[in-house]
């Protein structure tokens, strides 16, 4: 498809909100991982980070659609947090693998090219919708006048795991506006202690306001593979119900490169404005902390001034600990102890000091290489259809709890290497068994032979759990063919034992 279609027009120069959701948030782990990475967390507040960042996408004047760059493991899980708090248009388009900040931005920026992108990372902390409104607000003028604009963070510390901004001379006639003089790598800590001491320099923030076409037309001349690949790609994507399907190999052909390297860097059309409220991207779990500890005193003077508020109950015990951060949904004592991060899954168990928060992911690498998955899914695994949990795995066995959401169904399939067990638990499911369509109560139970074909579907209006026991010389996720799924995924071949 050349002309893109089927997209819902966009009004020139309207703004479209640009949500980039395709980090995996290893510093973050074990909480975070690669298939459910931060963003689609919850760490303050009742909305994940991403739920957030839609929220704020929405705030900002005559805004009725946005946009969304995800991979296609996280579609589903992109569309349900954006369906919970808005319910306009939202354009879902999947990157066939990671390419970077450039290419994601252009290849959206071909596809709505009579838009004003505002581009927004899905995982950064900023609870005042209303400052960033008004940060876009400023920007808007410049991006008129054909600037590229970027929101500088006010440095509060020697930050060494941010780039710094260098803003050059104020742009004429626009207040808060500053062309940008350089962009800074990563610096040592001496070097950010200069930094944060000049008062000139702010953090890069990857937040962006800019008209499609401009940044496309500064693309052509300082990426012009990143132009081409993308536009390809754009181009011959395949338009779902959905989602929007880039196409493979043509975006796959694109060099692998961030924004700041492809554009800003190179562009003289890149300005700053400052941005003046509460950030952060919580880019460990020290960050974590340290906003959690801030949030707890202002709890804490809320609750002595309200005689009513109740405290809720707190199954963590800390004895002549101090300054320690507990992320459990099991109850933990830490007794002599401080400046401590202690994260429990129900699979991994992470304990740090604050101090050392960036090694993390040095050691998730590790453990991965001992164990694949440790990096790559929880315990309990998120499907279209809802999830399950594997509760017990041997050579030959496996069980698992499985919940279908209201109106889902998994795929009609087929495994080659093992039979399974179904008992109902809760709810009502209706069940194809080969040629047979059956409705099963709870406590039912089903068997289900190898190389039958099956299939689990929830026609009622609430959760149905089962509890499933695999049994077989072979048990992995890919030992399924399917032959219909209301999802769209693709059909999978038998595995080569």
């Amino acid at each position: 498809m050349g002309d893109n279609q089927n997209m819902n027009p966009v009004l020139k120069n309207a703004l479209l909100p640009l949500i980039l959701c395709g980090g995996s948030g290893t510093r973050l782990w074990p909480l975070s991982r690669t298939s459910y990475p931060k963003q689609f967390h919850r760490f303050v507040g009742s909305h994940t980070l991403f739920e957030d960042t839609v929220l704020r996408a929405i705030a900002l004047p005559h805004v009725t659609e946005i946009a969304i760059v995800c991979n296609e493991a996280h579609r589903f899980m992109a569309a349900e947090q954006a369906a919970r708090v808005f319910s306009g248009k939202v354009h879902i388009v999947l990157e066939p693998s990671p390419r970077n900040t450039a290419p994601a931005i252009a290849a959206v920026a071909h596809l709505f090219a009579d838009s004003t992108l505002v581009v927004m990372p899905s995982d950064h902390y900023m609870p005042s919708p209303d400052t960033f409104v008004a940060c876009v607000r400023t920007a808007l003028p410049a991006t008129e006048a054909g600037y590229l604009v970027t929101f500088g963070i006010t440095p509060t510390a020697p930050e060494t795991g941010y780039g710094y901004i260098a803003a050059g001379q104020a742009l004429q006639g626009l207040q808060d506006l500053s062309h940008v003089d350089k962009f800074l790598e990563k610096p040592d800590l001496e070097a950010a202690k200069a930094l944060l001491a000049t008062g000139t320099h702010t953090w890069n923030s990857g937040m962006f306001v800019m008209r499609a076409a401009d940044f496309l037309t500064e693309l052509q001349i300082y990426a012009p593979e990143v132009f081409a690949a993308t536009k390809l790609a754009a181009n011959q994507a395949k338009h779902e119900t959905d989602f929007v399907r880039l196409d493979k190999t043509t975006f796959e052909s694109s060099p692998n490169i961030s924004v700041d390297y492809a554009v800003f860097e190179c562009t003289s059309r890149a300005a700053v404005t400052p941005f003046k409220g509460e950030w952060s991207d919580l880019g460990s779990w020290s960050a974590v902390a340290e906003l959690s500890a801030s949030l707890a005193a202002s709890e804490a003077m809320l609750d002595k001034a309200c005689s009513s508020a109740e405290s809720s109950l707190d199954l963590h015990v800390q004895i002549n600990a101090n300054r320690n951060h507990i992320h459990s949904d099991k109850p933990v004592a830490l007794v002599g102890v401080d400046d401590l991060v202690v994260v429990d899954t129900d699979d991994a168990l992470l304990i740090t000091h604050k101090a050392n928060a960036q090694e993390v992911k040095e050691a998730m690498t590790l453990l991965s290489e001992r164990s694949p998955d440790l990096a790559k899914h929880h315990r309990k695994v998120q499907r279209p259809w809802g999830w399950y949990d594997s509760l017990d795995l041997g050579s030959n066995h496996q069980v698992k709890r499985i919940m279908v959401k209201p109106g889902a169904s998994i795929s009609l399939q087929t495994h080659e290497h093992r039979a399974e067990h179904w008992v109902i638990i809760k709810g009502e499911a209706q069940i194809t068994l080969g040629a047979e369509v059956k409705t099963y109560q709870r406590y039912e139970h089903v068997f289900i032979p190898k190389q039958t074909k099956h299939r689990l579907k929830n026609v009622s209006s609430s959760a149905v759990e089962l509890i499933e026991v695999q049994c077989g010389d072979y048990l992995g996720e890919d030992d399924i063919v399917r032959y219909e799924d209301i999802y769209g995924r693709t059909i999978q071949s038998k595995p080569t034992l």
